[in-house]
């Protein structure tokens, strides 16, 4: 509604008998733009008695740019109902908090810290899947071998009442490996098959005395 509109089923003239008449509205939003004057809706009378008016719609924007009437003036005022679902906009509106998150602080925490015999105070993170479903209904399921099986540690206790926890263990249990220390090859033998092996210990060997002998001299003796 603007410019001064107005919807009006008033009956008679001024000072004159009649009754109002009946005013009903259905619609999804009824708009009231600011105008000089109000809006009028009515369905008064002089003499008579007032008439009815009935708004049925889902919003009514502009309520105070509006007049609603069904007075009468000498006889009895008529009936107005404006009937608008019971919605109130602001009852999914939160207050956020002024201080920001501190992101630091909650990443700082040992969230998996053993503590009262517990890990992480008892709590749990399950991956549930899908449930054997796959993500569309045209796939087909193709990584049912990648099963992961269960694994057993020698470490975790399961108490009488469900509760797992970490079994400390003490120093005497703990295993050590030795391992061999890996040395340089010092030299190189030959075995009877013919095989080379490097080994770490350099082998003895008799030394034998650099002696050129000329292929024209002769080994004699005189």
């Amino acid at each position: 509604m603007r410019n001064d509109s107005e919807i009006t089923a008033t009956a008679g003239t001024a000072q004159a008998g009649g009754d109002g008449g009946n005013v009903i509205l259905n619609s999804d939003f009824i708009l009231a733009f600011p105008t000089t004057n109000q809006h009028e809706i009515t369905a008064e009378a002089f003499t008579g008695n007032g008439g009815s008016i009935n708004i049925s719609t889902n919003n009514l924007l502009g309520r105070d740019n509006l007049n609603i009437s069904a007075s009468s003036d000498s006889g009895i005022d008529g009936t107005i109902s404006v009937e608008t679902p019971d919605v109130d906009p602001t009852s999914g509106i939160i207050e956020l908090p002024t201080v920001p998150i501190d992101a630091e602080a909650i990443f700082a925490q040992d969230l998996c810290k053993f503590e009262n015999d517990q890990i992480a105070k008892g709590s749990s993170f399950i991956i549930t899947g899908r449930g054997g479903l796959t993500p569309t209904s045209e796939e087909s399921l193709d990584n049912l071998d990648n099963v992961v099986g269960w694994a057993n540690r020698d470490d975790i206790e399961v108490s009488e009442n469900g509760v797992v926890g970490v079994r400390q263990r003490s120093t005497t249990e703990t295993e050590t490996t030795n391992y061999p220390v890996v040395r340089q090859s010092q030299g190189w033998v030959t075995t009877a098959d013919g095989s080379v092996w490097l080994v770490a210990n350099s082998p003895e060997t008799i030394p034998q005395n650099a002696k050129i002998v000329h292929p024209d001299c002769g080994n004699s003796s005189q």
